[in-house]
């Protein structure tokens, strides 16, 4: 005969299954919530600008603003690295989504 759980087993896991459906929307809130402080805690950062500092080296800097811009990634790809494969993929990817450009040679008499 094949095993068999206990009644305790089976209602402990019809409990937390009931407990779980009922509290769904405050897991996906506090699911999002704390990926979203998590994103914007960790992953979101100042650029670290390193150059000698002569005159004009800090004129370009405080010209563009690269001290004081922070970089923040779409929160899926949680890292620039992962922006870059991405980029790549998609960049190979096109063909898919255009079609060929049909060239047409032409002579021009002169």
């Amino acid at each position: 005969l094949p095993h068999r759980p206990g009644r305790w087993a089976t209602r402990a896991a019809r409990a937390v299954a009931i407990h779980v459906s009922r509290n769904v929307w405050a897991w996906a809130v506090g699911g999002a919530l704390s990926w979203f402080a998590h994103w914007r805690l960790r992953i979101c950062e100042r650029p670290v600008v390193s150059c000698a500092r002569t005159f004009w080296n800090v004129a370009v800097v405080e010209k563009a603003g690269l001290a004081t811009r922070e970089f923040r990634p779409v929160f899926w790809l949680t890292s620039r690295h992962a922006q870059t494969v991405l980029a790549h993929v998609l960049a190979d990817l096109s063909f898919l989504l255009h079609r060929p450009v049909r060239w047409r040679r032409e002579r021009v008499a002169t």
